[in-house]
């Protein structure tokens, strides 16, 4: 009867103990769809803080809730695929700032519309799955990303 009882607390500890990581990994990972999921709005990026940076310094990106979105000095060129498949710059030369229309999907691609093109940025996997719009980068072809870190308050 004592062995019953002490497996019985050892299981109901090893439960409280999977419950509570899971309800860790929950709040740790965001799980979002979408940037609004995380972020309330205007949501703003502007360039991470990387001394090499070949981001204009005074580049922005702001989301609004109606589906706009205004941009200030953000490359727009010719989105080809690289070899994993996914979306790169060929070219950063050419700076749009203007307004567009934004989407974003689970996967964690941003694709903001403008009257010069697409604009096609990339968020970071999450730690346990799902996505984090806290940062985006456009990859640029056979080189490095120019990577933009949010400006914005999350979500309660």
């Amino acid at each position: 009867m004592q062995m019953k009882r002490r497996v019985v607390a050892v299981g109901a500890v090893v439960a409280l103990v999977i419950c509570i990581g899971v309800a860790v990994a929950l709040w740790l990972n965001p799980g979002a769809d979408g940037p609004a999921d995380q972020y309330v709005f205007p949501i703003r990026w502007t360039p991470a803080l990387d001394p090499e940076s070949t981001i204009s310094p005074d580049s922005e990106i702001a989301l609004l809730e109606n589906g706009a979105a205004t941009l200030k000095d953000v490359a727009i060129a010719v989105t080809e695929t690289n070899d994993d498949g996914r979306p790169c710059l060929s070219t950063t030369d050419v700076l749009f700032s203007g307004r567009g229309q934004w989407t974003a999907t689970i996967d964690g691609t941003l694709r903001i519309e403008t009257s010069d093109g697409t604009i096609v940025l990339l968020a970071e996997p999450a730690r346990f799955g799902g996505v984090d719009w806290q940062s985006l980068y456009q990859e640029v072809c056979g080189t490095d990303a120019r990577v933009y870190g949010v400006r914005t308050a999350m979500r309660p």
